[in-house]
């Protein structure tokens, strides 16, 4: 699939229709760090999540199941409900799970413990708008199911690496003196197979 393709996953929920204008065009005022103004805004990334796991399951060699537990990383921060995941049929692949939070917006899991939840914040200063969120959420998925994603915890840290050829690179790591809460792991996943389609 070409990246002009992959920026179209979840179309089908309408959300390419509708543009959010930014709040600042300068600088954010002092109180705008502690207000949330209309989050409900952000509630059009439920229908648009579920539209793109739709056309994951459509293109790949996946199965869907109910995520039931859903512990550990930003889910012990968050309200969620909901929680599904993808599983390729190839287990050098990535597992991807979504559950929706009450802000509203979306908590993704992907492979075993990288979380990104979108909206990350949602108050007036960061003023994050829902097409860039969108934007966000394909880039990360294609990372996934190319190949383009990996992650890792020990005894430094936890990182992960998303990268999609010309569209980009995200990194991440973040350091800790604590003790350890899971065994060291690294991933460096493989791509989700694709959906054969039986010949006529």
């Amino acid at each position: 699939m070409t990246i002009e393709l992959a920026r179209r996953r979840g179309e089908a929920s309408g959300i390419d229709a509708l543009e959010w204008a930014p709040r600042w065009t300068d600088s954010p005022d002092a109180d705008a760090y502690s207000r949330v103004t209309d989050p409900e805004r952000f509630r059009v990334l439920q229908p648009f999540v579920l539209a793109v796991l739709a056309d994951l399951e459509a293109e790949f060699n996946v199965r869907r199941e109910p995520a039931g537990t859903f512990s550990g990383g930003a889910a012990e921060h968050v309200r969620w409900s909901d929680p599904v995941r993808l599983v390729p049929a190839d287990a050098k692949a990535a597992p991807l799970t979504v559950a929706f939070t009450s802000f509203p917006g979306v908590l993704v899991r992907f492979g075993e413990a990288t979380d990104v939840v979108l909206p990350f914040c949602g108050c007036d200063a960061c003023d994050d708008l829902v097409q860039h969120l969108v934007e966000d959420l394909r880039f990360h998925v294609e990372a996934l199911v190319t190949g383009g994603f990996a992650e890792w915890h020990d005894a430094k840290g936890a990182g992960h690496r998303f990268a999609v050829g010309a569209w980009g690179t995200n990194s991440s790591f973040t350091p800790s003196d604590d003790p350890p809460t899971i065994s060291p792991f690294r991933h460096d996943w493989a791509p989700w197979p694709l959906r054969v389609t039986a010949s006529r």
